[in-house]
């Protein structure tokens, strides 16, 4: 998705979070989660 240019929205990101926490992979959770507060999705997610 990055790589074409297109930003995921604040529903792509929430989707895959239940994947992430399935996988225990805090590294990943949070890598996703400093990526929503710069595109600026703190107040919508």
């Amino acid at each position: 998705m990055q790589k074409g240019d297109m930003k995921p929205d604040s529903v792509a990101l929430v989707s895959v979070l239940p994947a992430v926490a399935d996988l225990k992979n805090l590294r990943i959770g949070r890598s996703i989660h400093g990526y929503a507060l710069r595109l600026g999705f703190e107040s919508k997610v």
